[in-house]
């Protein structure tokens, strides 16, 4: 997962660049030769690299760090260096071309010499003196750059009465009823979801099934709801949610079915190891949904059957934290490199635990609460990726038994409940401090102490508990209030 201050990569400055220029999505899909969703992506990690959340403030901050190339600043300077020329060129005189020299004053030798005739003839006529009328000719006066601007004002206004004069010609035989008036389907209207109280939590739409201890992961605009615990089953479905349209889709089912697991994204595939299976064992399977093909396949397994562990990815490598078989508890931690499919083991945890929370936050893995042998855990640990170290961080403010967590702009976003009571808490690693945030809108007949969460741009999704009419609640809190922002002059 890319932190903030991050390098950005080649292609990343290339996906940059394009924004710079105004290009939509698919414009820069299309000239770098790559698909929408991948730009989505690179536009989502040079977000967070340069610590952003639009399109204009990446610009600003592109030009402010100078990571622009040439060719993008040299597009921005344009026009004041045309009106530079222009000044230049009106000012500067016109010196008239010199005339061609008369033919006496070429030189004696510049003169073609006398031709010879075939050997029958004992004479043969000379070729006639250069004249003017022989030279070439001479080029006409440059004009100048004044001239070409009136000339280039002149052909648009005349293009812009051309069309003028079309428009009227076609609405003129429209209301006559010349030209037959085609119907035009209106766009749809965008979803829209709607706002509980004044909260800053929304309501949007439930998945089509009653469900819960499920994986949930977003790729691009769409959430991936994979697996979980039904009524009765453990199920392999897969369903797709459109944060656009407001729509669930089925997806490919899943090879295995499973609940009590998480789902991580790396390189545009959705990783989802271990679980519980239906006879309540754990698994060592891990399988790979690819969102292109809509297809599920097995990769290398985990060093040992795990469930209810997190699943965590840093752009480079997945990780996979804690977990339980059975009744036991695990401190594990395993590192799954996808480039050479396999895993390898890391220094284990301080505490053993299942159903913990957390993320990664500038190359350290946080994990907070979860459960074990002695019950609900407010611990939080962190580990150093580079130095392969753990240490202690503050912990929570209250227990986060089997929550879920979501990451915006460096800050994790907890969210957890029960039978009887339901919270939200904030945690800041860059000044190691928890606050309290709204709590999820659930009733007391509708809690969950399950519930997941994932992030679409700048809000979070939660999946948890269940509403009047016996679907699971899809919950989304918007953490941050719409603002302006205007882009500060450079230092000079």
């Amino acid at each position: 997962m890319p932190d903030l201050g991050d390098e950005l990569s080649s292609r990343e400055l290339d996906v940059l660049q394009c924004v710079t220029t105004g290009s939509s999505n698919r414009e820069i899909a299309e000239t770098l030769h790559i698909s929408p969703h991948t730009v989505k992506v690179h536009l989502r990690n040079i977000y967070t690299k340069l610590g952003v959340s639009s399109r204009t403030e990446a610009t600003t901050v592109a030009l402010q760090q100078n990571l622009l190339t040439t060719d993008a600043t040299d597009t921005a300077d344009t026009a004041s260096t045309t009106d530079k020329t222009d000044t230049i060129t009106d000012t500067a005189p016109t010196e008239p071309l010199s005339p061609p020299p008369p033919t006496d004053s070429i030189p004696q030798q510049a003169k073609p010499p006398q031709l010879t005739a075939p050997a029958p003839q004992t004479t043969s006529p000379s070729i006639p003196p250069l004249s003017e009328s022989t030279l070439a000719p001479t080029a006409p006066p440059i004009p100048t750059t004044a001239a070409y601007s009136h000339l280039q004002s002149l052909i648009a206004i005349v293009t812009i009465m051309f069309f003028i004069l079309v428009t009227i010609i076609l609405l003129s035989w429209r209301s006559a009823g010349t030209l037959p008036v085609t119907s035009i389907t209106p766009t749809p209207t965008p979803y829209e979801i709607t706002q509980i109280d004044d909260s800053r939590w929304f309501l949007s739409q439930p998945p089509p099934q009653t469900i819960q201890r499920m994986a949930v992961a977003t790729i691009g605009v769409n959430v991936y709801q994979i697996g979980g615990q039904l009524e009765q089953a453990v199920t392999n479905n897969v369903f797709a949610f459109s944060s656009l349209t407001g729509e669930w889709r089925p997806a490919a089912d899943k090879l295995t079915a499973v609940a009590d697991t998480t789902a991580a994204v790396l390189s545009g595939e959705i990783y989802v190891p271990g679980g519980r299976q239906q006879n309540g064992n754990a698994t060592s399977s891990v399988e790979v949904y690819s969102p292109v093909n809509d297809a599920w396949r097995p990769i290398t397994n985990l060093p040992q059957p795990r469930a209810a562990g997190l699943a965590i990815t840093d752009s480079s490598f997945l990780y996979y934290v804690g977990g339980q078989n059975q009744n036991e508890y695990h401190n594990s931690i395993y590192q799954f490199d996808p480039s050479q499919q396999q895993w390898r083991t890391l220094p284990p945890m301080p505490t053993s635990r299942a159903f913990a929370t957390g993320g990664i936050v500038a190359g350290n893995l946080f994990i907070v609460g979860g459960q074990n042998e002695s019950g609900p855990l407010t611990t939080c640990e962190k580990f150093d990726i580079a130095t392969q170290e753990w240490s202690t961080c503050p912990q929570s403010p209250q227990p986060l038994p089997a929550g879920g967590t979501a990451i915006l702009l460096n800050k994790l976003y907890f969210f957890s409940s029960n039978l009887t009571n339901n919270w939200g808490w904030l945690y800041t690693p860059n000044t190691m401090t928890w606050e309290p945030i709204p709590a999820p809108p659930l009733t007391d007949t509708d809690l969950s102490p399950y519930p997941v969460l994932t992030t679409i741009e700048n809000r979070v999704h939660l999946f948890g508990g269940r509403n009047d009419t016996g679907q699971t609640n899809h919950f989304v809190y918007a953490p941050f209030v719409y603002q302006f922002f205007i882009p500060a002059a450079p230092n000079q």
